[in-house]
């Protein structure tokens, strides 16, 4: 998803979907405001119908508004209160997963009048661009019939007066590999068990490494983790055909001082499948087994999304991959 920064009036703009907000009782933005007076009060006229009412995070689609360049307006309700972090991701989330059902391959988002608790726009920015990639995500690695991709493809949205483009551009970046990094352990956690193994993730990990100066990783075997002494995760997967595998991924972006700070932390669990052991659980919802893994899967999105933003941080994430089972 490309995502840019853009300054015009909102009338004026060219695009498939020009979004713009609406607050609780119908009360119109700044930029839905100028639409309403471009388009001859047609904005206030539809409203005035009653179908839609501004409830945050809700949204209407509406085509062909004379007056207004845009082909179609996306309504996204903003409720009635200043936005928090909360708000601000009901609002975003609402109106991306509206658009990735859309067949618009471009949209401009008229938001720079929003009203903010305690969060500056670049807080919009960054999770705007995040939203956009998490609606943009479908599983379809394993069926047959894959799912039509959105057709949306970029992105762009207005800045406030006075905003700094450089730090709005580091937010979309930032809120973009964020994304990225989540659609990495959906995708990771939507795999059935006897595709995503122990093996299967630290693959996974050793693939993020590749020409990567700053991320190394590491996969010990179970003869390795015996000379450790590692029993509580080799026990798990001593039923299983498949081996455990502990994956260390070690990313050094900090730069070196002698007042160095110890390394972040992460650690997740990885059973790949989960059976009960010898006491196998019941066969309802057996499948969903497959996501104890989510733990584990986190942590390499995590680590994708670290290594795109290119963090000036050291961290040492540790996954503990196995799968609990009967062989």
């Amino acid at each position: 998803m490309k995502t840019t920064l853009r300054t015009a009036k909102p009338a004026t703009i060219a695009s498939d979907c020009l979004a713009v907000c609406i607050g609780a009782k119908n009360r119109l933005s700044s930029e839905a405001t100028e639409l309403d007076l471009a388009s001859g009060k047609r904005l206030s006229k539809l409203l005035d119908n009653g179908d839609f009412e501004g409830k945050l995070g809700s949204t209407l689609m509406l085509q062909g508004i004379e007056g207004v360049r845009a082909k179609r307006i996306l309504l996204v309700g903003s409720g009635d209160t200043k936005l928090d972090a909360k708000a601000l991701k009901s609002l975003l989330g609402g109106a991306a997963k509206t658009l990735a059902k859309s067949n618009a391959a471009e949209a401009h988002f008229a938001i720079a009048s929003l009203d903010l608790n305690g969060l500056s726009f670049e807080a919009v920015a960054e999770r705007l661009a995040l939203e956009l990639e998490d609606a943009s995500y479908s599983y379809s690695t394993t069926k047959s019939s894959k799912a039509k991709k959105p057709s949306l493809k970029s992105v762009s949205l207005a800045t406030p007066k006075g905003s700094s483009r450089a730090k709005l551009t580091a937010a979309l970046a930032n809120g973009k590999a964020t994304g990225r990094g989540i659609n990495v352990a959906k995708e990771l956690g939507n795999l059935p068990g006897n595709v995503c193994t122990p093996s299967y993730l630290s693959q996974q990990a050793l693939d993020l490494a590749k020409g990567k100066r700053k991320l190394s990783v590491k996969v010990l075997s179970e003869k390795q983790m015996q000379r450790l002494g590692m029993g509580s995760l080799l026990s798990v997967s001593a039923g299983s055909s498949q081996e455990a595998q502990l994956i260390v991924m070690e990313y050094k972006g900090a730069k070196a001082s002698k007042n160095k700070a110890a390394p972040h932390c992460i650690v997740g669990k990885g059973i790949t499948f989960d059976t009960g052991g010898i006491s196998l659980k019941p066969g309802a919802m057996m499948d969903e087994m497959k996501f104890d893994m989510c733990g584990a899967a986190s942590v390499i999105g995590t680590m994708a999304a670290v290594v795109e933003m290119d963090l000036a941080l050291d961290i040492v994430a540790v996954v503990a991959a196995a799968e609990n089972m009967p062989s």
